[in-house]
């Protein structure tokens, strides 16, 4: 790859991807408590709390300082989530949510940007939001990116953020505990690049 993110891919190698855990409070089916149907539903969707607030992770090397990369700049704040990264990879960070009743439709917005080496296809690394139910069964894939929906081309010589807009299902949890999870999946062939920052979550029918 020609762009900048083939010489800023040096994040440590894992292994493997946890599975989603369930919940441990057989009341996890409720939500804990009242939730205003329009208030910002994720904690820390800046990432500028550290790697330890709000989100779980398979991984410690997910969350960023923008100031210990070069070439990449947070959209606020210093800190941003990178998934993918490196070959034979799969990461993901994980937030659980209290799903405001009546709310059927969630909205996600933010910034990401994705950079692959190999633009053209076939498909070879992906990137899913993922929504899963208190009993940890998937519900909803509203989010599916790849190598080929990249936003950063070959010939690019500068790093930018792109605008992120997802409408996620809520229907099957609303009123309930879910999670929400981001992961990729990096195969042994070319290195893609998943980075997102400012995420925020809130019911459609809000301002």
């Amino acid at each position: 790859m020609t762009s900048i993110f083939v010489r800023l891919t040096t994040v440590c190698t894992i292994a493997g991807c946890t599975d989603l855990p369930d919940f441990d409070d057989p009341r996890a089916h409720e939500a804990e408590e009242a939730v205003d149907s329009c208030d910002d539903l994720l904690v820390n969707g800046d990432f500028d709390d550290g790697a330890t607030v709000g989100w779980s992770a398979n991984a410690d090397n997910i969350i960023f300082d923008a100031d210990t990369v070069e070439q990449i700049y947070a959209y606020s704040g210093r800190y941003f989530a990178w998934l993918g990264g490196e070959l034979s990879v799969t990461r993901n960070l994980t937030q659980e949510l209290s799903v405001p009743a009546g709310a059927t439709s969630l909205r996600l917005e933010g910034k990401y940007s994705v950079a692959a080496e190999s633009e053209t296809g076939p498909v070879e690394d992906t990137f899913k939001i993922e929504l899963y139910n208190s009993g940890g069964m998937l519900v909803s894939t509203p989010l599916t990116l790849s190598n080929t929906t990249w936003t950063i081309g070959g010939g690019d010589d500068f790093f930018r953020w792109s605008d992120l807009v997802v409408n996620i299902n809520t229907e099957a949890v609303a009123g309930q505990r879910a999670k929400l999870r981001l992961v990729s999946v990096n195969d042994s062939l070319n290195n893609t690049n998943f980075l997102f920052d400012s995420l925020s979550l809130r019911s459609t029918g809000c301002p």
